[in-house]
Parts: C-alpha cells; structure tokens; sequence
C-alpha cells in the first residue's frame, strides 16, 4: 500500500482488528510495527508507518527492516 494508504489503516486500526477477527480466519492483525510502504522517497529509500503512533518515516530499503501488510479490498 501507499504511504497514505498505511496512513488511512492506523487511524481505522481498532475497527479493521475487530473486523479481520470476526469474519476473517486466521487474519493476521495490524501489529504495533513499523510497516514498509510503496511509496518511495527517493532511489534508496521508501515511506513507513509505525502503526502504534501513525508516525510516517523514510528509511533506506537495503538497511532498515520492517514488515509488509497485503492490502485487499472488501466489499
């Protein structure tokens, strides 16, 4: 997802957890992590959340480590 995709997913955070365990088994929740966007920054480095605070960063990809989320969506 994009930066402000990540964005939009900390602040529905507590609605989307209680939505991914009631009707989805075994989803995986939206930890409190820092999560990789696909927005880049520049040629070395990219966006991401941390999904406790809604802080957004950039980083440099090869040196730095965070997860991915898999976005879909739900209709």
């Amino acid at each position: 997802p994009s930066v402000s995709e990540l964005e939009m997913i900390y602040k529905n955070k507590k609605a989307i957890n209680e939505f991914l365990s009631k009707y989805i088994d075994g989803a995986t929740e939206i930890l409190d992590y820092w999560y990789w966007s696909g927005t880049e920054y520049n040629d070395y480095s990219s966006w991401y959340v941390y999904m406790n605070y809604g802080v957004s960063s950039n980083g440099d990809h090869r040196g730095s480590s965070c997860r991915v989320r898999a976005v879909s969506v739900v209709k």
